[in-house]
């Protein structure tokens, strides 16, 4: 299983940076190989809050539509499960 954090649907549908064509040719290696794609509803959240920052809105359905086109699931991130994270890393010093 593969997390697909918010910066590779970025990568696929933003303009040139020296990691999309890096990121785009290891997506195609690892979809020959079937690998297992997951993101998070935090995913989505981080798509939504960094193109409405910087003022493209129209990028929005393009990197959701590229996202969904890879991931066979997209986990819900809780209440729960944040209080968990703080619970670990604050006992984890």
């Amino acid at each position: 299983m593969i997390f697909i954090d918010s910066n590779i649907p970025m990568y696929l549908v933003g303009q040139d940076h020296p990691h999309k064509t890096e990121c785009i040719v290891l997506l195609e290696k690892m979809i020959v190989e079937k690998a297992r794609f997951v993101t998070s509803t935090e995913v989505l959240q981080e798509i939504l809050h960094r193109y409405t920052a910087i003022h493209r809105k129209e990028a929005i359905s393009a990197a959701f539509d590229s996202l969904y086109g890879i991931v066979d699931e997209v986990f819900e991130v809780t209440e729960a499960d944040v209080l968990e994270a703080k619970d670990l890393l604050l006992t984890n010093e």
